[in-house]
């Protein structure tokens, strides 16, 4: 559709603007901070659908980084979005369904699972600093362009 084109676009140039490193961890750390506030926003529908709304924004960058054309070779460009597309589908399910076998099991509450949540996204917004490393810049090869 064309709003998720102009996202697309916008994002992609945030990402190389800022980098991605920067970008990826202030968007998990908001995420999971947003997560975090969602339990605590119980008696008001207008603080709990800020919080959510804010989910949601973080949600697109994250949908749509532009780390896999950066570290996967053109060859296998496509294999490398399929099992990315995959990971991030399997890990949402094996994950929600974790907690919920957690909550059931241990009879936590849903504070509590939101908190685990929002912080698994916090100590990934963490991790990204460390792990994560921006593309090389590539020049131009002259000889190609005569």
């Amino acid at each position: 559709t064309a709003p998720t084109l102009i996202i697309i676009l916008i994002i992609g140039l945030i990402f190389d603007m800022y980098g991605r490193k920067n970008i990826l961890f202030l968007i998990t750390t908001i995420y999971g901070l947003a997560m975090l506030a969602i339990p605590y926003t119980e008696p008001s529908t207008t603080l709990f659908s800020c919080a959510y709304i804010l989910i949601l924004i973080m949600l697109q960058p994250l949908s749509y980084i532009p780390c896999t054309q950066d570290y996967i070779v053109k060859e296998h460009l496509g294999k490398g979005i399929t099992l990315v597309t995959i990971g991030s589908n399997l890990g949402s399910v094996i994950g929600l369904s974790g907690l919920l076998n957690l909550m059931t099991h241990y009879n936590l509450s849903y504070k509590v699972m939101f908190s685990i949540l929002g912080g698994l996204m916090i100590l990934t917004g963490i991790a990204t600093l460390f792990m994560v490393t921006e593309p090389s810049k590539i020049e131009p090869d002259v000889h190609l362009a005569m």
